[in-house]
């Protein structure tokens, strides 16, 4: 499910982002987001009519749709020459980005979705009243983003340790560089 993530990355680590204008990123999201919009509720009506689209009207909100991938994309190049003068808005946001990927990994991992279903978070959600559902949605989000968070930390702090131990150990000399060179594509032909 995450290969097409690895591929996108891959793929835009070997492109001159300074040649991207944040104008296309905006154009590239705004139009992604609406025909995914519109081809759900194309979906939803075609549904009446033909039963093997029934229930199918969420299909183009999954991450590996070719529209929500070109939004995200879209969006990365829109935020991407953003400069942020305000150095405690700026230490947040390099802090709260460094451990997104654990957050993207982590929300909708089976494991995860098990939990999500073991424990009925969703089951309490109080749909009749808008507002009151809204405020529900935010503190679900914020809250497995914070956990997400916490993970992506835990993670790091203890492989950066499992490196220390490892070099300190005979013939384990500089295993974190060899490990960045491995996976630094930027001088790969």
């Amino acid at each position: 499910m995450f290969i097409c993530l690895y591929l996108v990355v891959a793929s835009i680590r070997r492109v001159d982002l300074d040649r991207v204008h944040t104008g296309i990123g905006y154009l590239v999201y705004i139009v992604c987001v609406l025909l995914t919009i519109a081809s759900s509720y194309c979906l939803e009506l075609a549904s009446n009519y033909v039963s093997i689209f029934l229930g199918k009207e969420m299909y183009f909100y999954n991450y590996n749709s070719i529209l929500v991938v070109l939004s995200a994309i879209g969006l990365f190049c829109a935020f991407l020459k953003i400069q942020i003068k305000n150095r405690f808005i700026k230490r947040t946001t390099n802090t709260m980005a460094k451990y997104c990927l654990f957050v993207y990994l982590i929300h909708m991992h089976p494991i995860a979705k098990e939990h999500y279903i073991e424990w009925d978070l969703l089951k309490w959600m109080n749909v009749s009243n808008g507002f009151i559902y809204l405020i529900e949605v935010l503190v679900l989000v914020v809250g497995i983003y914070i956990i997400g968070q916490f993970i992506g930390f835990l993670c790091t702090k203890l492989s950066n340790n499992i490196l220390k131990w490892l070099e300190r150990k005979k013939g384990y000399k500089n295993i974190q560089a060899k490990v960045e060179r491995l996976f630094n594509t930027d001088n790969a032909t």
